[in-house]
């Protein structure tokens, strides 16, 4: 595992609503039982509460995470930049050509 602060940051994406999610349905479950429901209503909630701490375990892991949940495919979609099947559209560096050609102009211009 990698200690950078990218991997880190991608795994978060998921950790902290699944522990969210884990601690909400935990409480919603206490509550069920101090009303005195029976332990069937309120073991429900519990149970699904407990099926997202192995899930957000897994997320501390280096996997990549899904399109549908990834941040950077999420704004790449959003403005235009995937192909037809969902790729990442090969990038042009426009940008950077277009700075050395300033650059090189101004030294020109002082012939």
């Amino acid at each position: 595992m990698s200690a950078s602060p990218q991997t880190l940051g991608k795994s978060r994406t998921l950790v902290k609503p699944l522990l969210s999610l884990l601690f909400t349905l935990l409480g919603v479950g206490m509550l069920l039982d101090k009303i005195g429901l029976p332990p069937q209503v309120f073991l429900i909630p519990a149970a699904l509460g407990f099926l997202c701490l192995p899930l957000a375990v897994i997320c501390l892991f280096p996997f990549r995470t899904p399109r549908f949940v990834n941040m950077e495919y999420q704004y790449m979609k959003r403005h235009g930049m995937l192909d037809e099947n969902g790729d990442p559209l090969p990038q042009t560096s426009s940008v950077e050509d277009d700075e050395e050609s300033d650059d090189n102009d101004q030294g020109q211009g002082a012939l």
